[in-house]
């Protein structure tokens, strides 16, 4: 299993290699010798980024695909992260209607 060094210049390249995948990530700029995990949170179509992390580093790396932990898929965010800011409809002033099927022509 590879160490900082090895996973720092991955961090690098896939910087490079794929604008957008790497959200959070240590910075590959500084010394480590004494953390043993390191959190890299990938953008949510980056799980084939993902597949070959935690293939190449183990449990060195603690893994987020979007909003869901990788390898194991669970879900990440808090509830009050899941909620949308602001009033219910009725009190921002709007008014919610159910509209009628789409049919197809026969």
């Amino acid at each position: 299993m590879a160490g900082w060094e090895s996973l720092r210049v991955d961090l690098l390249r896939l910087r490079e290699e794929s604008p957008g995948a790497l959200v959070v990530w240590p910075s590959p700029h500084t010394e480590r010798r004494s953390e043993r995990r390191f959190r890299i949170v990938l953008a949510a179509w980056a799980t084939e980024i993902a597949d070959t992390l935690k293939a190449k580093y183990g449990d060195v790396v603690d893994l987020q695909v979007g909003a869901m932990t990788f390898p194991g898929g669970e879900l990440v965010a808090s509830e009050s992260a899941l909620q949308l800011p602001g009033v219910p409809a009725e009190a921002a002033g709007l008014d919610v209607e159910q509209r009628g099927t789409r049919r197809t022509p026969d």
